[in-house]
């Protein structure tokens, strides 16, 4: 996992990216208390990377300080979540259903450059999901897993912006 996170450093980085590693840091409580079956690959990856943002901070791959309560002027990682269950208040069905959705589908990417839309890591089989407004729960499979989804944007075949 070491030489992909350091292909996924030299790719973004050309590409105008702001990437910081860091070593070995704790899993966010939050992360860690709500989604219990977290991929190898995706904690290694949360434990050794600060920062991941393109050059406009319009996109960024969640590291563990995302996670952290925001300010008022925040961007908190389970946003759009917030914003559904926002949407369906009265509704208990649909809400029951966003909250269903969300516990079984970790934000690992978000993207406000033309809409909102994230990637999301599906814990049922490991795969990676993309969705967008308005129906954030409506998603596309994008790779198989977290380490094919990294070696996705490395390769140029997946391109964040």
């Amino acid at each position: 996992m070491d030489a992909l996170l350091e292909s996924l450093t030299k790719s973004l980085t050309e590409q105008g990216w702001k990437v910081e590693m860091q070593e070995n840091t704790q899993i966010p409580t939050e992360i860690a208390q709500r989604y219990d079956s977290l991929p190898t690959d995706y904690i290694y990856f949360l434990r050794n990377m600060k920062a991941c943002v393109n050059s406009a901070e319009t996109v960024w791959m969640l590291c563990p300080d995302d996670f952290a309560p925001q300010g008022e002027d925040g961007f908190a990682w389970n946003e759009f979540e917030k914003m559904s269950l926002d949407a369906a208040e009265g509704d208990n069905i649909w809400t029951a259903e966003i909250k269903s959705f969300w516990n079984e589908h970790l934000p690992i990417c978000l993207s406000l450059k033309d809409g909102y839309s994230y990637y999301a890591l599906c814990l049922k089989d490991g795969t990676i999901v993309t969705g967008e407004e308005p129906e954030f729960e409506e998603t596309t499979e994008v790779a198989p897993s977290f380490r094919d989804f990294l070696q996705m944007l490395c390769n140029g075949e997946l391109d964040l912006e």
